[in-house]
């Protein structure tokens, strides 16, 4: 099903870090329409580029101009789906996870 998929909405409310399912969608080759991520950055994605960032003021027209122009969506996407495949590894990706857990412990004053 997800390769038939354009466009992915993923949203989160409280928490803003990675799932695993968006590397799925991401490695799929769906373009991410997504609100801001703290680790994004971490994960080597990059708004406009990797993903398309929006937030509630934003989300419709954006989306309303990606579904418009398809040549926008598919070279994000294959950017997104590029950075996926070469920089999410296993190994990268246990390196990367733990680069997030201790930049969230030094916001959260845990370490």
């Amino acid at each position: 099903m997800l390769d038939r998929n354009r466009i992915q909405i993923v949203g989160c409310i409280q928490y803003r870090y990675a799932i695993p399912k968006l590397f799925e969608y991401v490695a799929s080759g769906c373009l991410i329409v997504s609100n801001r991520r703290s680790d994004a950055y971490l994960l080597g994605f990059e708004a406009g580029s990797s993903y398309i960032e929006i937030n509630e003021e934003t989300w419709k027209e954006k989306t309303r101009y990606y579904i418009g122009n398809p040549e926008d969506i598919e070279k994000t996407a294959k950017r997104g789906c590029r950075l996926t495949k070469n920089f999410n590894n296993h190994d990268i990706s246990a390196e990367q996870f733990n680069d997030v857990v201790e930049h969230e412990s030094k916001e959260s004053n845990i370490i």
